[in-house]
């Protein structure tokens, strides 16, 4: 790399989002004729048509990066790998579930004959409102309760 190729990528890196952009009325680009990517308040920045090369790019910043390309781009693709495949939205409250006990079909079919509630409504409903008929709601646990007993006796926990 030539030391002249050398200071100009010092001087970009050592900017580092310190100088905006130069916007497109700017003086300095009178200099130059009208910029690729601008044109006029009512036109749509044109896009330049093909792939563009930037492999003068990567070479030149290849020396400044502190971690290994392929190293990083190994990583990242086995975290999509690792992303759960059984992570499924449920269609009444919109929560991601994993780990289903039950299946999304099952799930369905128990709530089919009931009323989804959301929680801002119930939260209402201690305010004085009512609810009647079969009516279902989601919610996620953070933390264990104490053990109850119900009204037949039998101990629960929420």
């Amino acid at each position: 790399m030539s030391s002249e190729n050398q200071e100009d990528l010092s001087l970009l890196l050592s900017l580092q989002d310190r100088v905006l952009e130069t916007p497109p009325s700017s003086p300095s680009s009178s200099a130059r004729p009208a910029s690729p990517g601008y044109l006029s308040d009512d036109e749509l920045p044109r896009r330049r048509s093909g792939n563009v090369d930037l492999s003068a790019f990567k070479a030149a910043v290849e020396d400044c990066m502190d971690y290994d390309v392929e190293t990083a781009q190994k990583a990242l693709k086995s975290k999509k790998l690792q992303n759960p495949t059984n992570l499924d939205v449920e269609k009444f409250s919109g929560l991601r579930i994993r780990n289903h006990l039950l299946s999304p079909a099952e799930l369905s079919n128990h709530l089919s004959d009931i009323r989804f509630v959301r929680l801002p409504t119930i939260k209402n409903l201690l305010k004085g409102d009512t609810l009647s008929g079969s009516w279902a709601t989601v919610g996620v646990l953070t933390e264990k309760g104490s053990p109850k007993t119900s009204s037949t006796g039998k101990t629960y926990c929420i």
